[in-house]
């Protein structure tokens, strides 16, 4: 229960927020089935390696695993192992203001996260399609726990409001619904609880 600041500067990119606008209720969706997956497919690497303290933060690969995995077990695992190093390279290429790596980083995230852990949606796919097709988006992946929401976005600032007249066009006539777009700062945050009794 630690945590680390760093300071994020992607100038002249920034991050940008599109809503699907389309529900999710993690409750009544696959959410929860694909946490009990990730549990069970941790019990059996734990019990294949006899160290029941084994954490996913403790391990770099999901490859030597897939004998002891079925298929769907070890795509959840190979989603947790890989997502867990992709934060560690985030955290370096912010720090460096790497942007085209952070693009790519946010990609690959995508990637896995809409075919193995498969928590995506196709509004969430297109929208990371569509976005895509612009030279200066540098990356993007859905957030939070899936089946609908947001994705975030890196883009150039200059551009981004003409490039969100044709995404959100393209995204009406395919869907039926108006997305909408949020540009958000990273920024220090101050959490306070009360002690109060």
């Amino acid at each position: 229960m630690t945590h680390d600041n760093i300071d994020v500067n992607v100038e002249p990119f920034g991050f940008f927020l599109i809503n699907t606008k389309v529900k999710h209720d993690l409750i009544d969706s696959p959410y929860n089935t694909r946490r009990n997956q990730s549990e069970l497919a941790l019990q059996k690497i734990q019990n294949f390696e006899n160290n029941h303290s084994l954490l996913y933060k403790d391990l770099a690969s999901a490859t030597k695993y897939k004998k002891v995995l079925d298929d769907t077990l070890f795509k959840r695992a190979q989603h947790i192992i890989s997502e867990n190093q992709r934060v560690l390279n985030m955290v370096k290429s912010l720090q460096t203001a790497d942007i085209n790596t952070c693009g790519k980083i946010l990609n690959d995230s995508h990637y896995s996260l809409r075919h193995y852990y498969e928590v995506s949606c196709p509004e969430l796919d297109f929208l990371t399609d569509i976005c895509s097709e612009f030279d200066d988006w540098k990356g993007g992946r859905m957030m939070g726990g899936g089946f609908g929401g947001c994705t975030i976005n890196i883009f150039l600032k200059k551009n981004i409001y003409l490039h969100f007249e044709k995404i959100a066009s393209s995204y009406f006539k395919k869907f039926g619904l108006v997305p909408e777009l949020y540009s958000i700062s990273p920024s220090g945050c101050l959490y306070t609880e009360s002690l109060d009794s």
